[in-house]
């Protein structure tokens, strides 16, 4: 950290957690759009305006977990390109949208780190290796050029897809998730899996923090907490049709003190949700 390490201090520690923003995806469900550029933007006010709701007087540092799939990209599906702003502006715009949403936090946190991995929409190619050539890599490494005279603000690129990372004396790993596998649909089992390997290639580990999957859900698994985090983009063709899942737009919010987590909320990214939920306290 460039003003000493947020572990020290005996506050609660703000963790906010990113994934699956898929900047640029244009969903329109007949002649109604449910999810464009323009209602990102307003999702990201959203969450601004909860934070500052949440905030106490004495939280001064606050993590943000940026956990993939930050743009939609261009070379997932077959019908991407057509559903989707290009990928120039997809990088562009939502870098942009992120430094204004960190200089809006400057003015409640005293201390900003921001931690990135990489998602599988940000492949840039099939062919080519993801964790090396991924447009969430270039929107991170935007971000560490845009504060890197700020000292208040740290961001940290992830070099690989997984990320083991202390808060206070809580330990999280985060991933975006893709590496799970599916059976039947059902990632529990794979993650049932990823957990035990992730212990003995990582060491131990409280909690587990993931997207990908575009839905909440929290549940222990061999003693570890595991919380999936949900998305910006509503319901549309591509999730019913292959993911089989609706969407929950939802992003996660807790606060950590010493070892523990003291508080855990979601904030609904949709309209339809006027207050966020109190999940544990």
């Amino acid at each position: 950290m460039k003003r000493g390490s947020p572990r020290e201090t005996k506050r609660p520690i703000s963790c906010l957690f990113l994934s699956d923003i898929h900047y640029g995806q244009i969903i329109e469900i007949g002649n109604h759009r449910t999810f464009d550029p323009e209602i990102c933007k307003k999702m990201f006010n959203r969450i601004v305006e909860n934070l500052n709701f949440y905030r106490d007087e004495d939280d001064e540092v606050l993590y943000i977990f940026l956990l993939g799939d930050m743009v939609e990209g261009n070379s997932n599906y077959k019908e991407q390109i057509s559903e989707s702003i290009e990928v120039t502006r997809q990088l562009s715009e939502i870098t942009g949208i992120l430094i204004g949403f960190v200089f809006d936090l400057m003015e409640s946190y005293k201390e900003i780190k921001i931690i990135g991995v990489i998602g599988n929409h940000g492949r840039i190619d099939r062919r080519r290796d993801i964790t090396k050539e991924n447009w969430d890599r270039i929107v991170y490494n935007q971000l560490q050029l845009a504060f890197k005279n700020q000292p208040e603000v740290d961001v940290i690129v992830c070099e690989d897809f997984i990320q083991r990372v202390q808060v206070g004396d809580h330990i999280f790993i985060i991933s975006h998730g893709d590496h799970t596998r599916c059976w039947g649909g059902i990632p529990f089992y794979g993650l049932r899996r990823d957990i035990s390997k992730f212990f003995l290639d990582l060491g131990k580990f409280d909690t587990m923090v993931l997207g990908h999957f575009h839905t909440f859900a929290e549940l222990f698994i061999n003693g570890v907490h595991l919380i999936m985090n949900g998305c910006f983009p509503p319901s549309n063709p591509f999730s019913k049709r292959v993911i089989k899942t609706h969407p929950i737009q939802v992003q996660l919010f807790l606060k950590v003190l010493g070892h523990d987590i003291i508080e855990t909320r979601k904030i609904w990214l949709n309209t339809g949700n006027n207050e966020s939920e109190i999940l544990r306290l």
